[in-house]
Parts: C-alpha cells; sequence; structure tokens
C-alpha cells in the first residue's frame, strides 16, 4: 500500500528461517509439571512463540520465549492429550511435538 501511496518501488523481505529443537516428555501424570527445552539449531537472538493446547482445542498456556531462556515447566495439566506448538514470533514455519 505504501508503494502505491509514494509511487515509490518498496521490497519486503522475509525473516531468514530458524530451525529449533524441541525436547519434552512423551508422557507426564496429570497436575506433574511439564519441562519444555528449545534451542536454535544454530546461534540466533531471534524470539520464539510456544503454545500448549488441550485435545479439545483450548488454549492452556502461551509464552514468548528468548533461545536463551532455559527450561520452561508448564504446571497444573489435567489428565488428556496435549500438544505443543513452537514457532518463530513472525507467522513462518511450525515446530510441533
Amino acid at each position: 500500500m505504501e508503494g502505491i501511496l509514494t509511487a515509490s518501488s518498496i521490497i519486503i523481505k522475509a525473516a531468514r528461517p530458524v530451525a529449533a529443537r524441541v525436547d519434552a516428555s512423551e508422557f507426564a501424570l496429570a497436575g506433574q509439571a511439564v519441562t519444555i527445552h528449545v534451542a536454535p539449531a544454530e546461534p540466533t537472538r531471534h524470539a520464539f512463540h510456544l503454545a500448549v493446547t488441550s485435545e479439545t482445542g483450548t488454549l492452556v498456556e502461551a509464552r514468548r520465549i528468548r533461545p536463551s531462556g532455559g527450561p520452561i515447566t508448564i504446571d497444573g495439566l489435567v489428565g488428556g492429550a496435549y500438544t505443543i506448538d513452537v514457532a518463530g514470533t513472525e507467522p513462518a514455519s511450525r515446530s510441533r511435538r
């Protein structure tokens, strides 16, 4: 839109993709804390967005995390299945565990 209003050429570049390693325990008992480790595959300063969703599709937890932030602990999950999504803060690729 800006290019049309100012009659100038504007080039928008997408952020470079960053691969992430996500590690979480496969199983946990109801109420047991779940520890999640997120690390970039190569050194970067990009932030990540972590979302934990229940099997019914309800968002249980959402956090913006830095790669050097250490492990993330999620407490108080009731019995059921959960999906852990890790993505960049920009709408780019996703890693699902």
